[in-house]
């Protein structure tokens, strides 16, 4: 173990770790997971923030437990450890639960390998991409919202594909978290001790492997829209019109349009369209040191030519005549190969690239994407006052409202909608003045709220 600035640890460098210290910035689990992360034949630095990082993964173990724990109260449902999946028939789930049991099954199959060949880092660093980027920022970012939304029959089966995949998990880290995933396992599970489990084997037939190069170029896509959005300051909850996604590969082509329904659905888009074609578009880049030399005076007016000129004529001329005529007002002037190169460069600036293409989101807010965008914010909002009123999601509310009246108008045309989501029996226009009352800020529009249980 060397210091964070990469010398030998000693007393008198004033750069040592006591252990009194390391134990207030860091748990025992998380020390471990991240030792293992390295490979073990090479000096480590002490690196406060790597260490934080994986402290950040035992985190997340927990909200996750939590998570289950809350979801399933909130559809009333009473998990059994009987239902944890032995086999996983893909053909019975929606794609993304055919996709998280393949990369858990690809994980494991990383894992035991990994571990076989006394490889720790690399079993380490394939259980915590998969719970980081592939369980919980993908994966449960949707299922979430789904576990909702959905009849109790089709909810119950997501749960218990997180809880499946959640246990088989904590059992291929418990070497590496050993204190941590023993004390979920034993509060969520229920079982004697995780050390007592059988080692989880991996499914053949439940990895799929075009699904998850599949997952892999849409999840590209759903990133760049979003930091699309970001960059274009629309939050994710207000509804965006249309994403053009431009690639030039008939393959990822094909994936796009496969895929394109879950990549509008993570990405709070109405309409995905697909274009294909090259991502990028040539242009004819000076060569100022040749330029000099040739022009002299004139270097600058026969470079401000070539880059106006059309690549596929400068190439045509220096195919036929072995250079190319460059019009400018002091005359023309042949230009030869080694005075300019043709290079790519992507179509709009505006857009936002990834390994497969480009994306290019429509930043304009109609009126129907602003009502859709208000409502999405009044149901939000009336969630968290239920939230700290402490109902049950199975407590009927009763709705009055005080605000502009286009507001008003939007809320009572979609009252249906709103109702079935925020489990109120009733949204009229105006207060009940002997209910709970709050001030809300819609998306920049002041209102008044009043809650009453029924």
């Amino acid at each position: 173990m060397l210091a964070e600035d990469g010398r030998e640890m000693h007393k008198h460098l004033g750069n040592f770790i006591s252990l009194k210290e390391l134990l207030s910035i860091s748990s025992a689990d998380a020390f471990r997971l991240w030792v293992m992360s390295h490979t073990h034949w090479i000096d480590l630095p002490f690196v406060k923030s790597e260490l934080k990082e994986a402290e950040g993964v035992i985190s997340t173990l927990y909200n996750i437990r939590n998570l289950i724990d809350e979801y399933s109260a909130a559809i009333g449902y009473m998990p059994n450890n009987s239902k944890l999946k032995k086999r996983f028939n893909a053909g019975r789930y929606d794609i993304e639960e055919q996709w998280i049991m393949s990369r858990l099954n690809s994980t494991i199959k990383k894992v035991t390998e990994s571990l076989e060949d006394y490889d720790a880092s690399g079993a380490v660093n394939a259980l915590r991409k998969f719970i980081l980027d592939d369980f919980s920022r993908f994966y449960l970012k949707s299922a979430k919202k789904r576990i909702l939304e959905s009849r109790k029959r089709d909810a119950v089966k997501i749960i218990e594909v997180i809880r499946t995949v959640f246990y088989k998990f904590l059992v291929a880290a418990a070497p590496a978290i050993p204190m941590a995933a023993e004390n979920i396992y034993m509060e969520e599970y229920k079982g004697e001790s995780i050390f007592l489990e059988d080692w989880p084997k991996y499914d053949r037939k439940s990895i799929n492997e075009e699904l998850e190069s599949e997952m892999n170029i849409s999840s590209a896509f759903i990133t760049a829209i979003l930091n699309s959005r970001e960059k274009a300051g629309i939050k994710l909850r207000w509804p965006v019109g249309k994403a053009v996604i431009e690639v030039g590969d008939e393959n990822v082509y094909a994936t796009v349009e496969k895929m394109s329904s879950l990549i509008e659905r993570y990405t709070n888009v109405k309409k995905i369209e697909v274009k294909l074609g090259d991502v990028r578009v040539e242009e004819v880049v000076p060569v100022y040191a040749k330029l000099g030399p040739l022009f002299k005076q004139n270097a600058q007016a026969v470079a401000e030519a070539l880059k106006k000129a059309d690549p596929e004529e400068v190439r045509r001329g220096i195919d036929e005549t072995g250079y190319y005529i460059a019009h400018t007002d002091a005359g023309a002037f042949d230009v030869p190969p080694e005075a300019f190169t043709i290079l790519k460069k992507r179509i709009d600036s505006n857009a936002t690239s990834t390994e497969y293409g480009n994306v290019e989101i429509d930043t304009n807010l109609t009126a129907e994407l602003k009502s859709e965008a208000l409502v999405r914010e009044f149901e939000r909002r009336i969630q968290m006052i239920r939230k700290n009123m402490g109902l049950k999601k199975g407590d009927r509310i009763r709705i009055g409202l005080s605000a502009s009246d286009e507001l008003v108008n939007i809320v009572l045309g979609n009252s249906k909608e709103i109702k079935e989501y925020v489990g109120a029996s009733e949204i009229s226009k105006g207060l009940d003045e002997k209910a709970r009352i709050e001030e809300l800020d819609i998306s920049g529009e002041k209102a008044r709220v009043s809650i009453a249980k029924e």
